[in-house]
């Protein structure tokens, strides 16, 4: 994206929607962004002001996932006139942290060979104007506002972030009148197999556990503001899913080539670039950069048929997704028994420590069925 597309009205003349794109890792949400990135007027960054976890930061969590399910309009995570000036801090940070990363990453070539041009088609000079913003703009938790601000100061129609596991932050950002939230969902099947291949760990209690409240959290919230898009939908029908998307949200939205943060062709996030250890925007160049290009049932040749059983019995909702037929096996019980006992020991565990005023934490690692 060039900082002419990004700049393509007058900020008098714009009247800014922020969108968050939200769903579990490995649910498409990087595709998606990139979706909303190359339409001309809006700009979507991967990670900005990700609420959940810096919230989880401010409280002195090492990661999100402590909070994840838990509520955000009240208690402990709810943010406070006290902990404002703190989280202006924070969003500082995330913010020159989300535009510059793909800086430091292996690219072909910044577009146009435009050394002068941040990612996401900002220049210098509109970065540090909108860290000004960030440093200024009052109440500072009102994270959807502050996002129309900088919107407005870039003439954009649209301003728009991409986050992962912050669904039950939903509520509170769409407080303003002008927020949108898109919560991607994906076949867990899918999703899981996915993820295993990346060598993160997918079938511990605690995912499962997300996995459970992300799913029950989208069938159940309602705001004419909110909207559930499974993935699969957008990869097989992009055309008509856009066109009910740009009706939702009042900005018309193309199936178009899919660009980068650095203006290149964008390829996607797929577990076969994880494993590589590669940068995801320009790998596999046999692959179109459109929506949808890769098999989406490519899943079905990495799971066996017990690793479906244990899935099948280890997630208690599916959302809108049907469970696939598949009959519980020896190992499948087995995994799950061992699942069962892994839970109940930790609960017990923590249960002992909380009495003696203490808490225990483990680091996850990646394992696979």
């Amino acid at each position: 994206m060039s900082p002419e597309r990004a700049i393509d009205l007058p900020s008098a003349c714009v009247v800014t929607k922020s969108l968050i794109v939200n769903g579990l890792n490995r649910s498409g949400t990087t595709m998606v962004g990139r979706v909303l990135g190359s339409q001309p007027g809006i700009v979507c960054i991967g990670g900005l002001f990700e609420m959940v976890r810096i919230i989880a930061e401010m409280r002195g969590f090492s990661d999100k996932g402590p909070i994840v399910c838990k509520d955000f309009t009240s208690g402990p995570n709810l943010i406070t006139e006290r902990s404002e000036e703190v989280l202006r801090v924070q969003l500082v940070r995330r913010f020159l942290t989300a535009v510059s990363f793909p800086l430091f990453l292996d690219y072909e070539s910044a577009p146009n060979g435009d050394n002068n041009s941040w990612p996401y088609g900002l220049t210098p000079k509109q970065v540090f104007k909108l860290v000004e913003i960030i440093r200024t703009y009052s109440p500072i938790r009102d994270i959807s506002g502050l996002m129309g601000s900088m919107g407005r100061h870039l003439g954009l129609r649209v301003m728009s972030a991409k986050w992962t596991h912050c669904h039950k932050y939903a509520p509170v950002f769409l407080d303003s009148p002008n927020a949108y939230w898109i919560e991607v969902v994906r076949r867990p099947y899918a999703r899981i197999s996915s993820g295993l291949r990346g060598g993160w760990s997918m079938t511990d209690a605690d995912s499962l556990r997300q996995t459970e409240d992300a799913l029950e959290f989208a069938g159940r919230f309602r705001h004419s503001r909110y909207r559930v898009l499974r993935y699969e939908d957008l990869c097989d029908d992009p055309d008509n899913v856009l066109l009910e998307l740009s009706e939702w949200l009042g900005v018309t939205l193309k199936n178009t080539p899919l660009l980068n943060p650095l203006g290149g062709p964008f390829r996607g996030n797929t577990s076969e670039n994880v494993v590589a250890g590669k940068p995801y925007w320009h790998q596999r160049s046999d692959q179109a950069p459109r929506v949808g290009a890769v098999n989406q049932d490519r899943w079905r040749a990495h799971l066996s048929s017990s690793d479906i059983a244990f899935i099948n019995r280890a997630l208690k909702t599916f959302g809108p997704y049907e469970k696939e037929a598949a009959a519980a096996t020896l190992a499948s019980t087995i995994e799950y028994l061992r699942l069962r006992s892994r839970l109940h020991t930790k609960r017990i565990v923590k249960a002992v420590f909380n009495c003696l005023g203490l808490s225990v934490s483990r680091k996850p690692t990646p394992r696979r069925l």
